[in-house]
């Protein structure tokens, strides 16, 4: 058989991209993926947020069941033994084991706080960056303990937009920390039910988002009251104040503003146990409104 060869003078073809078609290929590669990563991220932080908001479901509906059983809301923050109500939430959030091990006795948080070396998944936004207390008396051995994203609502503190009358707010006394207002749903040694929310329950925030960075200002979520030299502080609640949402005002202590990594705004539980994602450009008058059990204010975050 006759081998056929190229006749000489003719160079063999290869196939093959040519430096410039590569270049080309992987700008186009480039463009692509620049215009597809904000939709991913999109798609993740839709997601973190379900997951938020599943959380203040669940938070929603444990404070509910614990209505049902005791026939009142826990409070905000024990005085006797300085204890959160996400402390008494536990047994309706499956568990009732880490509950029957915390002590809860009369005295200071101290010897409580290793039960905050445990993290409870739905006290955390999955978009938060600080999933612990930033300050050295939330260490247990050297450990920091887990915080909380979810922080009971206290009240509105400033003037009423119905009566144009003050809301109720206890003075802190020394003023560092910021009074605590009382016309809310969770404050200091608090006992309502619901029979207390003349406003309706679909008009009264519960339970707000603070998951943004704060600095110093986490704390171990077992924390429910404290008071030193500065003044008082229920550290699971806050009241809703002057601060916008998403402002990051950290100060006073007890008016640290309400938001979150979410853009545009944060979410809240209503007393009817939905959630709504309200926006840092709400107008402020109806966010003080919604923060009150009875205000007697006919306005409702929408």
């Amino acid at each position: 058989m006759q081998t056929l060869l190229p006749k000489p003078g003719i160079a063999r073809r290869h196939s093959a991209f040519t430096l410039v078609e590569l270049l080309v290929v992987i700008a186009i590669i480039g463009v692509l993926v620049a215009l597809l990563l904000p939709a991913v991220q999109q798609a993740r932080e839709a997601a973190r947020r379900m997951q938020c908001s599943n959380n203040l479901k669940q938070l929603g509906l444990a404070l509910h069941n614990y209505h049902d059983t005791h026939q009142v809301f826990p409070a905000g923050g024990y005085i006797s033994n300085q204890l959160s109500w996400h402390v008494s939430i536990l047994p309706f959030l499956e568990q009732s084991a880490l509950h029957q091990s915390i002590n809860f006795n009369q005295g200071t948080y101290h010897s409580k706080m290793p039960a905050a070396l445990n993290n409870i998944p739905g006290y955390l936004c999955p978009s938060g960056t600080v999933d612990r207390g930033a300050h050295s008396s939330d260490e247990v051995g050297g450990v920091r303990t887990f915080t909380t994203h979810y922080y009971g609502i206290s009240g509105p503190s400033g003037t009423n937009p119905m009566t144009n009358n003050p809301y109720i707010v206890e003075p802190g006394s020394p003023p560092s920390h910021g009074g605590i207002a009382r016309q809310g749903m969770l404050f200091d040694n608090s006992k309502i039910s619901f029979r207390s929310v003349t406003d309706g329950t679909s008009n009264t925030l519960f339970v707000g988002e603070i998951s943004w960075n704060r600095n110093d200002k986490y704390r171990g979520w077992i924390r429910g009251y404290f008071t030193d030299s500065h003044g008082t502080l229920v550290v699971g609640c806050k009241n809703v104040s002057a601060n916008p949402i998403n402002s990051e005002i950290a100060s006073p202590w007890n008016d640290v503003a309400f938001g979150s990594h979410h853009p545009g705004g944060a979410q809240f539980l209503r007393c009817d146990g939905s959630v709504k994602f309200v926006t840092e450009n709400v107008d402020h008058a109806i966010y003080l409104a919604t923060a009150s059990r009875d205000g007697g204010e006919p306005r409702v975050v929408e």
